[in-house]
């Protein structure tokens, strides 16, 4: 069994104790959290070293996607699709979802912070 091989079923071992759906990501379980970080990190150490795989990059990817670091997901993703000179349907609706996510981050980190109100001197809370 290849290096790649058995951090993918270790990876795909994670994802399933993550309680997570494909297009539904949420936190994972706190149990999942290592297994999936342990992936990543192995995964990045193998992109550094053989920044041609695809296969790599594409796993990346889906673990960092699951640990809901949704930019760098995409950013894995579209390297695998420039490494193959092309973007699969899988792939272009993945990264539509992961820029979806960003933007879903985004507008949640907008409403939890309080600095980010919206036309404060408009409504006299111009401090």
């Amino acid at each position: 069994m290849s290096e790649l091989t058995n951090i993918e079923a270790r990876l795909k071992i994670a994802i399933k104790q993550s309680g997570q759906s494909r297009y539904q990501r949420e936190e994972p379980d706190s149990e999942s959290i290592r297994g999936l970080a342990e992936a990543r990190d192995e995964l990045r150490r193998i992109v550094e070293s053989q920044a041609e795989n695809h296969r790599a990059w594409d796993l990346l990817s889906l673990a960092e996607e699951c640990l809901l670091a949704f930019r760098s997901a995409k950013r894995c993703l579209q390297t695998k699709c420039d490494l193959l000179d092309k973007v699969s349907k899988k792939d272009r609706k993945r990264l539509a979802l992961l820029e979806v996510a960003i933007q879903e981050a985004e507008n949640e980190s907008e409403r939890d912070d309080p600095d980010s109100i919206p036309n404060q001197r408009e409504h006299g809370l111009d401090w």
